[in-house]
């Protein structure tokens, strides 16, 4: 009994040894620029935040806005959901905006999911387990990659496995408020209804169904209120944001109906394509091990791990299946398979553990052997570079904040939102070339009567951007 008391303690300090080194990890590098790979979702909701910062959330109506002032009606931001945007704007607002802040804010929030996969896991296989799934979600190549972004799936993941905290506890109604919460946060938590149906459908218990019909009402609620908020506030935009999700889904090979250029950093795939990237990204994100026990765990579906398995897993499965072109587009969406694929790989090494009987030796030599490989993942697999040249990106935004008023209107070919953060100017972008941008002059200007209009080309190097005013 002593044996095992003290081996849990062991397991649990490495847990918290794991913890404490992604917090040191994270506040070193708190103060970055926002120029790594997928930064430009970190700027999205940054420049989001700012601009509820500075133009107010009951001004805005709640609604995002991707742009800076001078705001207009088409600047509202309906792909996701805007409660990231406005929690992020309340810590702007009292620690300041900057990009300490915003890594903070996500370090908070792979912490929280941290400490969530550890009680999941523990009230499925014990405090062993629960130490182990803990600190393999922290050193989960996904995680390690990108944990520090500031992204809209990583607050729905946290308030999701909350979820599902709340269902193994037998706390219905905390559930479906997280869910809530979840769903807006990130389109993704609608998915969670569908997983809680297959979890009572498996286990036939009467708790699960109530729980599943609760979060399926808690979830229409929450949708539904996320869309009249949307349509009130720009039916155009709201209408826009259905035309995403059919290009996600793959139904559609147009972006957005606002985009005039080439969407080249979320491009249409074919289903070759698809399957490819998916097929790569599911052992280079979740790293041969997790992947490998994901797999074990859904073939071998041991009893009592309904919940875990659907519950935490088929939300990321379903995502795949209905949103494919997202999916295999953007390698960080297997971030939400990272907390199932860590519980399971706790769930394959308790029952290797187990086998090996009482030969600590073989133990302790596995247990290092197996930790080495484990934590390499992330350095061997790698990940491909950032989209954007990060040189020409800041450049390209100090050249327009030089060159242009407070209150101008840039157009500009680019997509990013990179140089809309740090050139804290408005700027209409995806335009197609100058002749479109002159054409679109006269609509803007009643729109923004006081303005003056630039159009800004990117250059390769120094000076990055070559600014003109347009009439």
């Amino acid at each position: 009994m002593l044996k095992g008391r003290k081996a849990e303690q062991a397991f649990v300090t490495v847990f918290v040894i794991a913890l404490a080194i992604t917090v040191a990890a994270h506040i070193w590098t708190a103060g970055r620029k926002y120029t790594y790979r997928h930064a430009l979702i970190s700027t999205t909701f940054a420049t989001c935040a700012r601009t509820f910062v500075g133009s107010g959330l009951f001004t805005l109506h709640f609604v995002p806005a991707l742009n800076n002032p001078p705001i207009g009606p088409g600047d509202g931001y309906t792909h996701w959901p805007p409660m990231t945007s406005a929690l992020l704007s309340v810590c702007f607002r009292v620690f300041g905006t900057s990009e300490t802040v915003g890594h903070l804010w996500a370090l908070a929030i792979e912490i929280a999911t941290a400490l969530l996969v550890f009680a999941i896991a523990c009230n499925w296989l014990g405090r062993r387990g629960g130490a182990l799934a803990g600190a393999f979600w922290l050193v989960m190549p996904v995680t390690v990659h990108y944990g520090h972004i500031i992204l809209a799936e990583s607050l729905a993941l946290a308030l999701i496995l909350g979820a599902v905290l709340a269902v193994q506890r037998s706390r219905w109604g905390y559930a479906a408020g997280l869910i809530f919460l979840a769903m807006w946060s990130s389109w993704e938590a609608v998915l969670f209804a569908p997983a809680l149906w297959a979890v009572a459908w498996r286990t036939k218990r009467p708790e699960h169904r109530r729980a599943a019909s609760l979060c399926t009402v808690s979830i229409i609620g929450a949708c539904a209120s996320v869309m009249v908020l949307y349509a009130l506030a720009n039916p155009m935009m709201f209408y826009d944001g259905f035309q995403t999700a059919l290009f996600r889904m793959g139904i559609s090979k147009v972006y957005s109906h606002q985009v005039i250029g080439v969407n080249t950093l979320d491009p249409a795939l074919g289903f070759d394509a698809i399957v490819s990237r998916l097929a790569v990204n599911f052992p280079r994100m979740l790293g041969i091990f997790g992947a490998a026990a994901l797999i074990s765990l859904s073939l071998a579906m041991p009893r009592g791990s309904e919940l875990v398995l659907y519950g935490t897993g088929m939300p990321w499965l379903l995502w795949c299946v209905l949103m494919p072109n997202h999916a295999a587009a953007h390698d960080i969406e297997m971030l939400l398979a990272a907390p199932v694929a860590s519980m399971a790989l706790a769930w394959f090494a308790v029952g290797v553990a187990s086998k090996l009987g009482g030969r600590p030796r073989l133990k302790l030599a596995s247990g290092i052997v197996f930790a080495a490989a484990l934590v390499s993942q992330p350095w061997v697999f790698g990940t491909e570079p950032p989209f954007e040249s990060p040189p020409q990106m800041l450049g390209f935004a100090a050249r327009i904040r030089s060159a242009t008023d407070t209150d101008a209107i840039v157009l500009s070919p680019l997509i990013s939102t990179i140089p809309l953060y740090y050139s804290e100017r408005h700027i209409i972008r995806c335009i197609s070339d100058l002749t479109t941008a002159q054409s679109l002059i006269p609509a803007l200007r009643k729109e923004f009567p006081r303005a003056r209009f630039y159009w800004a080309t990117p250059l390769e190097s120094h000076p990055w951007a070559e600014v003109k005013e347009i009439d």
